[in-house]
């Protein structure tokens, strides 16, 4: 058996490059696919860590009512002219993260069972402080967190100045702001503790805002 691999080795080194390279395909084909693969992946999310904003808010936005891309932005513009520095990176960054569906009907689509389970995961991490959501996902936000005193706060902004220009809510339509407080898991943590004070400076602005 040795001198079969030694006999096989030798024949290996004597073929022409190109016949080595086809060989080695033949043989290893699959194992290169994979490991391409791996590594294109491994590069991929390097970049995306490296380009992702550490924002110094997030506000989740959950309702049936679509809103345009631009009237977020003018949005997030309002929250970054209100809020600090929380990450000191020297910029300040805030995110409005809109998540469109319906769950007032009877029988719920495939996007808003994902959206729904995107929710809870959302409510389970402690993550984010922040919430506006329509009158359907305010009740599913209470629902979820029932009486285990996480949220704060609960009010309809719906006639709040920046709201009632940026958003636009349908006539009727109510949108909540739904503040958090800290979980056990990140009470004391100092990021945490800024970005809290960042949502209670932008509520601030919102409820005084509320046209009676």
């Amino acid at each position: 058996m040795d001198k079969d691999r030694q006999r096989a080795k030798e024949q290996m080194k004597a073929l022409p490059f190109k016949e080595k390279m086809a060989n080695f395909w033949f043989y290893y084909k699959i194992h290169t696919i994979v490991l391409a693969v791996a590594m294109l992946v491994i590069v991929w999310s390097a970049v995306q860590c490296a380009k992702r904003i550490d924002y110094d808010l997030n506000v989740s936005y959950y309702s049936a009512s679509f809103v345009t891309e631009e009237n977020l932005a003018k949005f997030d513009e309002f929250l970054k002219s209100n809020i600090e520095d929380v990450n000191g990176n020297g910029s300040i960054d805030a995110k409005t993260t809109l998540n469109t569906a319906n769950i007032d009907g009877e029988y719920l689509d495939q996007n808003s069972q994902a959206i729904m389970m995107k929710l809870q995961a959302e409510l389970a991490s402690g993550e984010v402080f922040a919430y506006m959501a329509d009158e359907g996902f305010k009740q599913y936000i209470e629902k979820v967190l029932g009486d285990s005193d996480a949220i704060e706060q609960v009010v309809d902004i719906s006639n709040a100045q920046i709201v009632k220009e940026v958003l636009n809510p349908a006539e009727g339509e109510k949108v909540y702001w739904l503040s958090l407080a800290e979980y056990e898991a990140r009470k004391g943590d100092p990021k945490a503790v800024a970005e809290r004070k960042n949502v209670k400076a932008i509520e601030k602005l919102l409820f005084e805002s509320i046209q009676k």
